[in-house]
């Protein structure tokens, strides 16, 4: 049966989370130029491995929830360099791709879920660390409404350079995350969540928990894994929309994080008004409905600030590849509620994961980042200045 028909009980629920302007559009009428089906090959010298795992905050009730006592779950989605083979990783769960295909208005739900489907990304499932660490660890947190694998070309390549990458499922932040035993727990939003500046701060907390858990597998994991692969004096946190909000606030309130980096997020929490005391990347799209100068003014670190053209919101995630390869338009796509910009998919992936290297091998690996030096000529589509301790100019 069709997941048109299959899940319509789920789509209505869905769309009244999501409110108005979620309609179904048909097929492109153009052409299809459809290509293979796979994510862009990381640039970097590692394969990629991938594990999940299911994790519960015993010290925390779940304030997205009525009932007291119900302990926060997370899935937390660990990428990293690897030597191993074996079988690629999926893109999504099955259910998962279900529900973004009905929570999509690009196409029809049944052709984006037989796309989706048939994406290959390039992550071995539970693949052996590689050897060569320890290896410094970014966090990398969803939008509102987001989900970890919607930024999987980003990860994939920031692991491939050296880096175990942590993509948290934010549980009722996320539009959908499954747990291993087969629950699927759908976004709450309005008056079904708490107030904004209180999710920020639920999902940063997630952050931090996570972290303790990072630090008992490094210690002892019991499948082996990843004892002793992890660089825990070399955090960083980087997030999309929300998700970047939560980077940042993290670092407001817990010493072990080092390096933060915001992706079009709004500028929420102590930062705002307390200051930042870590290094801080922003990147904005062009226009940003998020742009705001409250945490650059207070920054008491080295700062970047990056906007780049011809992008909006949704260019920080994986959309911009997965529409090109799907083989719908770009003026289809930007008739949809989270229109991409305009930007080339391939062009925008490159200096979004140039700039994010070049943050987290200064600040996390104190290693040489010319890009970073108001030098970014190779890129004519990025207005780049130097914010907080040592602010240049825009060049």
């Amino acid at each position: 049966m069709p997941a048109s028909r299959r899940l319509l009980p789920l789509l209505a629920l869905l769309l009244l989370f999501l409110g108005p302007g979620c309609e179904i559009v048909g097929p492109d009428d153009e052409e299809d130029t459809r290509q293979i089906l796979e994510l862009p090959a990381p640039t970097g010298s590692y394969d990629v491995g991938t594990t999940t795992l299911y994790l519960v905050d015993d010290s925390r009730d779940d304030a997205y929830t009525e009932d007291a006592g119900d302990a926060r779950e997370l899935i937390a989605q660990l990428w990293y360099p690897t030597d191993g083979s074996g079988t690629t990783a999926p893109y999504m769960h099955p259910e998962i791709v279900e529900l973004f295909a009905i929570f999509q208005d690009y196409t029809t739900p049944d052709s984006m879920e037989a796309f989706v489907d048939a994406l290959a990304t390039n992550s071995v499932q539970d693949a052996p660390v590689a050897a060569g660490g320890p290896f410094p660890v970014v966090f990398h947190s969803h939008g509102l409404g987001g989900v970890r694998a919607i930024q999987s070309t980003f990860i994939e390549d920031l692991a491939s350079h050296g880096y175990v990458v942590v993509g948290l499922n934010h549980t009722f932040g996320a539009f959908a995350t499954r747990f291993p035993d087969g629950r699927v727990e759908l976004i709450r939003r309005d008056n079904q969540a708490p107030p904004f500046p209180e999710v920020v701060q639920i999902w940063a907390e997630d952050l931090r928990f996570v972290l303790d858990e990072l630090e008992r597998l490094n210690a002892d994991d019991p499948d082996a894994r990843f004892t002793g692969t992890l660089d825990l004096s070399r955090v960083g946190a980087v997030g999309h929309s929300t998700g970047g909000a939560a980077a940042v606030q993290v670092h407001t309130f817990d010493d072990r994080f080092d390096a933060a980096l915001s992706l079009d997020a709004p500028q929420v929490g102590d930062a705002t008004t307390e200051g930042l005391t870590d290094p801080l990347m922003l990147l904005f799209a062009d226009p940003s409905d998020f742009f705001d100068t409250a945490i650059q003014s207070r920054l008491q670190a080295p700062g970047y600030q990056v906007t780049i053209g011809g992008t909006t919101h949704y260019n920080f995630t994986d959309l911009p590849i997965l529409l090109r390869n799907a083989g719908i338009s770009g003026s289809r796509a930007r008739q949809s509620v989270r229109p991409p910009g305009t930007l080339d998919a391939d062009r925008n992936l490159e200096i979004i994961n140039a700039f994010t290297r070049a943050f987290f091998d200064r600040h996390l690996r104190d290693r040489a980042a010319p890009l970073l030096d108001g030098t970014a000529s190779d890129y004519p589509e990025v207005t780049f200045q130097r914010v907080g301790t040592g602010a240049l100019a825009v060049q």
